[in-house]
C-alpha cells in the first residue's frame, strides 16, 4: 500500500495534529472501498480528500464573480485608468520620502 506521506517525500513524517470523526457504517465502507481502489492508506486517502476540498472552497471564496455589466466596467477602468490626482502624486512622493529614511 503507498503512503502519500512518502510519495511527498516526507518519509520522516510527522502527525503534527489529530482529528477523529464519527462515520455511519455506510459512510466507513464507502471510504474503505476507496482506499482498496486508490492503495492509499485510510489516512492519507482521506487528508488528501479533505485538503482537496478544502482549498477548493477557500479558492472559491478569493475568486471574484462579477455579472456582465460589473466585470465590462472594471476591464474598462483596467484598460482606460485616468491620470493620477495631484493628491496622489503627493502621496506617492511622501511615501517614496519615508521609504528613502528608512533604507538610509
Amino acid at each position: 500500500m503507498s503512503s502519500l506521506s512518502t510519495e511527498l517525500g516526507n518519509e520522516g513524517y510527522q502527525a503534527l495534529a489529530f482529528m477523529e470523526a464519527r462515520l455511519t457504517q455506510a459512510q466507513k465502507e464507502l471510504l474503505l472501498e476507496a482506499v482498496r481502489i486508490t492503495g492509499l492508506t485510510l489516512t492519507d486517502f482521506v487528508i488528501s480528500s479533505v485538503t482537496d476540498v478544502a482549498k477548493s472552497i477557500v479558492q472559491e471564496r478569493e475568486v471574484m464573480h462579477l455579472n456582465p455589466q460589473d466585470s465590462a466596467f472594471f476591464a474598462e477602468a483596467l484598460l482606460n485608468q485616468p491620470e493620477p490626482s495631484e493628491k496622489l502624486r503627493a502621496s506617492v512622493l511622501r511615501y517614496q520620502q519615508l521609504l528613502d529614511k528608512k533604507g538610509e
